[in-house]
């Protein structure tokens, strides 16, 4: 259970990093995001919730739920992005590992200047052949100014 939460927070993190999709710009200030997973069978993870202040260019919704490109091709991974739409972030994520397996996560987001939220979805083959299946809930909310 422990690796297979290891594999849903990175996977749920990691699954729009490095898309092609325009930097979607997000009112600057103290966020809080929150992520909570759940893995088909094996019940639900604890909510990981955590701050950041987002000052500038690096206001933007890429900022907080992913993480970058050179930590994506370190893990192995590839990401796509989905279909354009106003408000909302889509992309597929693969990743490919001796030590995980073979992982492909969907991410739909949906945003605006002060809030999102939206749910990631995965499918992880593990090296032994059993087929893991799990999602994640991700919010996050401006909450002012950074202090």
């Amino acid at each position: 259970m422990k690796t297979l939460a290891k594999v849903s927070t990175f996977l749920v993190v990691a699954a729009v990093a490095g898309t092609a999709h325009a930097q979607t710009a997000l009112q600057p200030g103290q966020w809080e995001t929150t992520d909570k997973g759940e893995i088909e069978g094996g019940g639900s993870m604890p909510a990981a919730t955590k701050t950041v202040c987002l000052k500038g260019a690096d206001a933007t919704l890429e900022r907080l739920l992913f993480l970058s490109p050179d930590k994506l091709k370190e893990a192995g991974c590839s990401a796509e992005p989905g279909p354009k739409k106003t408000g909302v972030l889509t992309s597929t994520l693969t990743c490919k590992s001796e030590e995980r397996g073979e992982l492909t996560a969907k991410v739909e987001v949906n945003y605006t200047a002060t809030s999102y939220e939206g749910v990631g979805r995965m499918e992880v083959k593990t090296k032994a052949g059993k087929l893991v299946k799990g999602s994640s809930i991700l919010t996050g909310k401006r909450l002012g100014d950074c202090s």
